[in-house]
């Protein structure tokens, strides 16, 4: 039988960010300042890719068996998909992970790149970046727009075992959705959620 003491030791151990079965994945914010001025960087995927293919999105991906946390992983990731040496990125905080609709995890973490100069992206993965300034950010809010998601049991779902089965099954759910529009760039989705929570937690400072 657990005893509190056992239970404490192992939630102790399970640190937050260690590395995640499955799809979970960890991606960077990179702040980078240009001109004096402060920016937050972006990346277009390659239009090769076979997901969300020409998307915008933060530099990241999937957390690997070998990285020794998300944390690594968000590093490893950019420094694969930028070209830039690990030295040049400086971890600022952990930012609050972002549940995905696939019901796994995204770990963002805030970041400082030292210099765009270096920048020598890795065209299997990336097309191109960009920059926007945090201040222009901070002044055009997001256009709100809502996805439509609907509760259909999956195969093996004791639908039937359930109390109450018919205020769950067909049920439809808004998932707000953020837009950011810059130039001839969109930001949205997963990004434009982690996107929001940053912008948010700058305001509210």
């Amino acid at each position: 039988m657990l005893t509190i003491e056992e239970i404490k030791a192992k939630l102790k151990a399970a640190d937050t960010y260690n590395k995640q079965a499955g799809r979970e994945a960890a991606v960077l914010l990179p702040l980078v300042t240009i001109n004096r001025e402060l920016h937050i960087l972006f990346q277009v995927r390659s239009l090769a890719l076979r997901a969300q293919p020409g998307e915008i999105c933060f530099p990241g991906g999937k957390i690997e068996p070998a990285d020794r946390d998300a944390k690594a992983a968000a590093i490893r990731e950019c420094t694969e998909e930028l070209g830039i040496d690990e030295s040049a990125i400086t971890v600022i905080a952990a930012l609050p992970p972002v549940h995905t609709p696939q019901r796994t995890f995204i770990y963002p973490f805030l970041a400082e790149i030292s210099s765009v100069a270096d920048i020598s992206i890795n065209n299997t993965e990336v097309d191109s970046w960009f920059t926007i300034p945090v201040a222009y950010l901070l002044c055009h809010p997001p256009q709100l727009g809502y996805m439509s998601i609907t509760v259909q049991p999956g195969k093996g779902f004791p639908i039937e075992k359930i109390a109450n089965r018919h205020a769950y099954e067909g049920q439809i759910y808004q998932m707000p959705e953020y837009f950011y529009e810059y130039n001839d760039y969109i930001i949205w989705g997963l990004t434009g959620r982690i996107l929001k929570q940053f912008l948010d937690m700058l305001e509210h400072e």
